[in-house]
């Protein structure tokens, strides 16, 4: 305010009341205006004072503490980061530490309550979409997830952008193929980060696990390692970590601007890049020949040579396995596209004139199993056990040369071209084998253990893992063979013959052996 207003307005003032308060006026100009001055002028540096420190310490908690918080609006969860890991904390637990820090400076004690408001206010105002985590926990997290769910660093971090995309909902077009085995995995993430942001975010949306014509050029194939499937290597990680994955996973998404992006600038391993962009980059017909060049090799007319359609069709199988594709068309249309570009005898149901060199040992098998095998029996095997007996069978045969196979080209095979189910990728049950009478064999060594046990200088309880050590190393010289069963096979068989009365828990009465 200008000084020719203040004397206007006292000029006013001394109209109003005439002379006789002349002197009562100058006194109250003289004596008492200057002290409330002084006053109003010490408030007012007092107030600026306490403005300065509060915003010292507010700022000083928030951010130079070596613990930040961020606040949840949509689940009223606070959660703090130490540099390391992000833990939910009760928003108690920060009033507390806010209230108690404050105590502590006796200057700020007459804004306590004013500080705690706007230091809340504040905090309340920092979400986790605009953290940016360490570097510490942004390796903790790719360390979890590297090896044990992915091969390499690059498609951790691909997987992790993806997350970011799907929960700031970008690019929802896009679909990630994902192996079956996986969906316990993602959906144990989505399940755990429902507390946090109920149904507003998602972090699986783009994710399936069945192609359904999609169309490719909005298709990319994730490729998850076999480990995904085992839920005791992954479960310690998904719950305790939730925060630290979301947070790096915002962080990628924003650093990378998308998944696509990532790949496109950020990464320069080839194979990966060509492996997730696959489909992208190829037409159906692109695939179809490549299949063909890969696995069938054309043969003169004379040969005589054919492929009927389920053994093609295994070929195909083994292809996408081979190259991480999912299940990527429909028979219907694959045939189609087969039928194009290979000559095809419809009345029989063949393709003439082609080979594949994945059927030589596709027919050994088969032929094995046709010769070997016989269904319905009451007996099990493991896929161990069958690629140990083919072997030898190969050895038999003469067929020296021939291909030995792993347990998953055994499970592939015996599941497509016999109606069999291999149960948890290791043991097929009602099927025999007359290369080893497992049944007949655990009869003839219990029977030599019986005889031992029974005319041994002490009778006592035996636990079935101590009979099973004798079996391992009594069977091969009784009868004059290596195959051993399992101990899983053992128990349930031991389980089986002997009458229950004689079974405690995992023991066999001594009485059993005097019988």
């Amino acid at each position: 305010m200008s000084l020719p207003k203040i004397i206007q307005r006292l000029t006013e003032i001394y109209k109003t009341y005439g002379k006789q308060h002349q002197e009562k006026l100058y006194e109250f100009i003289d004596k008492e205006l200057p002290e409330r001055m002084k006053l109003h002028l010490q408030r007012e540096h007092r107030r600026e004072q306490l403005e300065q420190k509060s915003d010292y310490y507010i700022n000083n908690f928030l951010h130079n503490r070596g613990i930040e918080y961020f606040y949840l609006p949509i689940s009223n969860i606070f959660v703090a980061y130490d540099g390391e890991v992000t833990t939910p904390i009760c928003e108690n637990i920060i009033l507390h530490e806010v209230l108690t820090g404050i105590s502590s400076q006796k200057e700020l004690t007459p804004w306590k309550y004013k500080i705690k408001n706007l230091m809340m206010k504040q905090l309340k105002q920092q979400t986790i979409f605009q953290f940016i985590p360490e570097s510490h926990t942004i390796q903790s997290v790719l360390a979890h997830f590297t090896p044990t769910l992915f091969n390499t660093k690059e498609e951790s971090k691909y997987f992790l952008t993806i997350l970011g995309d799907n929960i700031l909902k970008k690019h929802s077009k896009l679909i990630h193929l994902v192996d079956l085995r996986s969906k316990d995995f993602i959906s144990s993430l989505q399940t755990h980060l429902y507390p946090y942001f109920k149904n507003t975010y998602h972090l699986d949306t783009t994710f399936k696990y069945k192609y359904h014509e999609h169309n490719y050029k909005y298709c990319r194939i994730l490729t998850f390692s076999p480990a995904v499937a085992i839920h005791t290597y992954w479960a310690t990680i998904v719950k305790p970590h939730l925060l630290d994955i979301i947070s790096v996973a915002l962080h990628y998404s924003k650093r990378f601007q998308c998944s696509d992006n990532y790949l496109l600038h950020h990464t320069f391993n080839t194979e990966i890049y060509n492996n997730i962009f696959y489909l992208k980059n190829h037409t159906e017909i692109d695939i179809i020949n490549h299949f063909i060049k890969e696995y069938i090799v054309k043969v003169p007319k004379q040969s005589g040579l054919i492929i009927r359609w389920k053994e093609l069709y295994y070929v195909w199988k083994f292809f996408l396995k081979e190259h991480h594709l999912p299940s990527i068309m429909f028979i219907r249309q694959l045939r189609n596209l087969l039928h194009q570009q290979l000559e095809y005898e419809s009345s029989v149901d063949v393709y003439l004139h082609i080979t594949s060199p994945i059927l030589s040992y596709v027919s050994n098998i088969r032929r094995f199993w046709n010769e070997t095998i016989t269904t319905g029996e009451p007996d099990e095997f493991e896929i161990s056990e069958l690629c140990g007996l083919y072997n030898l069978w190969l050895k038999n045969e003469g067929l020296k040369k021939a291909k030995i196979v792993n347990e998953a080209v055994m499970i592939s095979i015996v599941e497509h071209f016999y109606d069999i189910t291999v149960l948890n990728n290791k043991c097929i049950q009602n099927i025999k084998c007359i290369m080893w009478n497992k049944q007949e064999d655990m009869k003839i060594v219990m029977r030599e253990l019986k005889i031992q046990y029974k005319f041994s200088p002490e009778l006592y309880e035996r636990s079935i893992t101590s009979i099973y050590s004798d079996y391992c190393s009594q069977a091969p010289n009784i009868l004059q063979h290596e195959n051993i069963v399992s101990k899983q096979y053992f128990s349930k068989y031991i389980c089986q013959a002997i009458p229950e009365q004689y079974i405690k828990g995992n023991k066999i009465s001594e009485h059993y052996w005097s019988t």
